[in-house]
């Protein structure tokens, strides 16, 4: 048996990241692209649920929000390997901010040439 993907038996949370991978200065007429690192659930009745983002021309700041199932589950944790590709123009400097479930935000500065 596997996760009860019809159930009501849910619940919601802020998925930590553990790392954010994007170059430290890019060109202003060029796309960003970021990859945000971490674990989604230790088994395989966690998923990734939904993105939340804000940006500016100065900015991108993400929450990712995952869903838990009840249920047998397989034993696999599931990572967290997310890109995002922002479009130029970038002002500079750029910050990449991402929501913790606890404790301070994990920012990341991109210098904009």
């Amino acid at each position: 048996m596997g996760c009860d993907l019809f159930g009501d038996d849910t619940s919601l949370y802020v998925v930590r990241v553990d790392s954010v991978s994007a170059p430290l200065t890019i060109a202003s007429d060029q796309p960003l692209e970021i990859v945000f690192h971490g674990l989604v659930g230790f088994d395989g009745c966690s998923r990734l649920s939904e993105v939340e983002k804000e940006s500016g021309p100065g900015h991108l700041r993400v929450r990712f929000v995952a869903e838990r199932r009840s249920g047998e589950c397989t034993q696999m944790p599931v990572p967290l390997n997310h890109v995002e590709t922002v479009p130029p123009p970038l002002q500079n400097p750029f910050t990449i901010t991402v929501i913790q479930p606890s404790g301070p935000p994990l920012d990341h500065v991109v210098q904009v040439q």
